[in-house]
């Protein structure tokens, strides 16, 4: 619930920041004229009860096997491009006992063995992206493989493809890893960027383009510029950094949190 109000309150200081008062301009025709203008102007602020506002709720969903008892089911941080809509999915089912027993015993150093358990796992578990038309309508459906988890984060670059941050069992392992998927205009991987080594990714990291084609990454670790081939350029990290950030202008504020323990309040700033 924390995390929820945090999204909340960064999304409301967003607003604040980067969105002006949005206003109609209207001309003083049939007035008299006033300064050296010649016309009268007169601005009215949009409500939000006014036609211009009217929208039409279309619902996207995917199809479960019911034969399986569904345990989860999410379709998440949806974009629109063009006429077209890209979101990252995760279905998941409950797993029987017994095959949670072979689970619990698998050797991940048995390459043969660990092989077998990622094609059980996947029978219970699909993440991967969906892309749909703007009436709702499925276009495609991209299971990601591997046991291979989408993070939900998706983000258009300036040259109209997308990169997606996913992360990826290591066979021989059982040690995840965050990989950049680059899919190209038509929503089809086209490869991945490995970031560098040198570099511990915690979950939930989102994506920021820069012009010059390095890429920024935040998560609650820090903010961290890569280069287009995933090298390490900069790393930062500040005290209560909430793992979000914002660029107005050609800038970049990250959003901190400064907790109080002693009234146990929360005072939220950019910087």
């Amino acid at each position: 619930m924390k995390k929820i109000a945090r999204n909340v309150l960064a999304f409301a200081l967003a607003l604040t920041m980067a969105v002006p008062l949005a206003a109609c301009k209207k001309s003083g025709k049939g007035t008299k004229s006033s300064g050296s203008s010649g016309s009268k102007k007169k601005q009215t602020v949009i409500a939000e009860d006014d036609p211009y506002f009217d929208a039409v709720e279309i619902p996207i969903d995917i199809e479960v096997d019911k034969d399986k008892k569904l345990q989860y089911k999410e379709i998440s941080e949806p974009i629109i491009t063009g006429d077209r809509v890209l979101a990252t999915y995760c279905v998941s089912y409950e797993i029987p006992k017994e095959v949670m027993d072979k689970f619990e015993k698998v050797d991940c150093n048995n390459k043969e063995e660990f092989a077998k358990a990622q094609e059980v796992f996947n029978q219970y578990n699909e993440m991967g992206t969906v892309v749909f038309d703007l009436d709702g309508n499925l276009i495609s459906r991209t299971p990601a493989s591997d046991m291979e988890s989408s993070e939900g984060n998706i983000t258009p670059l300036p040259d109209g493809t997308f990169v997606m941050v996913v992360g990826k069992t290591e066979e021989g392992s059982c040690k995840s890893k965050l990989e950049i998927v680059k899919l190209n205009e038509k929503f089809e991987e086209t490869g991945t960027i490995e970031v560098s080594g040198e570099l511990e990714l915690a979950w939930d990291v989102k994506v920021t383009p820069l012009d010059n084609g390095n890429l920024v990454l935040a998560d609650y670790t820090g903010i961290h510029i890569i280069d287009p081939n995933g090298k390490l350029i900069a790393n930062e990290s500040a005290d209560g950094f909430t793992g979000m950030i914002f660029t107005v202008d050609g800038k970049i504020y990250e959003l901190v949190d400064n907790y109080n323990s002693s009234s146990n309040e929360d005072e939220f700033y950019f910087q």
